[in-house]
């Protein structure tokens, strides 16, 4: 619902300064409706439209890294960074403790060798996967987050944010629950700096090209059909495009919620929201490997205000959005090895008939009223 918000303010962003009757603009903003839920959306959606990293809830290195990308692309050629990297890749679904007793396990063997005992921040560097993690009701009703920031217990069903038996053994607010955020910012950075990664983001200012082409031909010869092949095909991008100038280091995404049930014998709803590159041909932009995950929700409940659970995600796209006064985030592009600005644009929010209705606001199809 937040999203819908969102789009009608960057829509009517020209007509919100409404003139008094003394012919100044009046830039009060408007009443919070008295509809609780909408008055919970207008409230997130106004934290969001004044986001900034400063305010976004990240560590002063990751908004130095945000503000300053590295300028070289990612090589790894120690040997034993290779081995940490294929020793952590290989046990990604087993503990932190199987990764320790493996590492352990060699230094014994070999004690000469150089193999890293944490390897999760060199991890972060190189792929730029690193999460931000907001409390949670232990039933999942709602994140605390933007309005629910400063909530002790949750709004919906009454449960403790914070557990109180370790509150009273270590004097520290400890979460009963937490969901995790993954930042789009420093996975783009990372993705700009492997060449093959930059090339394969050129497809954004090769297709629009051709698509201008294809319409200047038919517009010429007066026949012919337009390919529809791509989002590029279609008239909304290509209206935004001109609108907005979209030019080849701009990045274009689209924001997917779905849900799934992880356990095979437990009853549990994880929701996951994933970034998709439509800079990426439709080849490669839905590969695994070029999806960028966005937010992680554990369950075990569907949430009741999904919004709360989208904030961080859409806080910090909005702060990327207003980088550098609008110019966009600042990444090392290494195809021209350059440092450019690059314009975050979210073109879609895609999800199936069950998750839709928690993005838009609408009715689900098995009311009465289905919309």
């Amino acid at each position: 619902m937040v999203l819908q918000a969102l789009d009608q303010l960057g829509s009517e962003s020209n007509t919100l300064l409404e003139a008094d009757s003394d012919g100044e603009l009046d830039d009060t903003p408007a009443d919070l409706s008295h509809i609780e839920n909408i008055k919970f959306t207008q409230e997130f959606t106004e934290d969001i439209s004044t986001a900034t990293f400063e305010n976004g809830c990240l560590d002063d290195d990751v908004i130095h890294h945000l503000c300053n990308p590295c300028n070289e692309p990612t090589i790894i050629s120690d040997p034993d960074i290779c081995l940490s990297l294929d020793l952590f890749l290989a046990v990604t679904n087993a503990s932190e403790e199987t990764y320790h007793a493996s590492h352990n396990a060699i230094l014994l063997c070999y004690p000469d060798s150089g193999i890293l005992s944490a390897v999760k921040r060199l991890v972060a560097q190189k792929t730029g996967v690193v999460a931000v993690y907001d409390d949670m009701c232990i039933n999942s009703c709602h994140a605390f987050t933007g309005p629910f920031a400063q909530l002790q217990f949750c709004s919906i069903c009454g449960e403790a944010r914070y557990d109180v038996a370790q509150a009273a053994l270590t004097g520290k607010d400890i979460a009963r629950q937490q969901f995790c955020t993954i930042l789009l910012g420093l996975q783009l950075q990372a993705l700009q700096r492997s060449r093959s990664g930059a090339m394969a983001m050129r497809y954004l200012d090769q297709k629009m090209k051709q698509v201008a082409e294809m319409l200047n031909n038919i517009q010429a010869e007066d026949s012919g059909d337009i390919i529809y092949d791509d989002i590029f095909s279609g008239s909304e991008i290509q209206d935004l495009a001109e609108h907005i100038n979209v030019n080849g280091n701009d990045t274009i995404v689209s924001l997917s919620l779905d849900g799934a049930q992880l356990y095979q014998n437990k009853k549990s709803d994880t929701w996951i929201l994933i970034w998709i590159l439509d800079n990426l041909s439709p080849n490669q932009c839905y590969q695994k490997k070029r999806v960028l995950p966005s937010t992680v929700i554990p369950g075990p409940n569907k949430p009741k205000i999904t919004d709360s659970y989208l904030y961080r995600g859409l806080h910090h796209l909005s702060a990327l959005q207003c980088e550098n006064n609008g110019a966009g985030l600042c990444m090392w592009d290494a195809a021209t090895s350059k440092i450019i600005n690059s314009r975050i644009i979210l073109a879609l929010s895609t999800a199936d008939a069950v998750g839709i209705t928690e993005l838009d606001g609408h009715v689900g199809h098995h009311s009465a009223h289905g919309c």
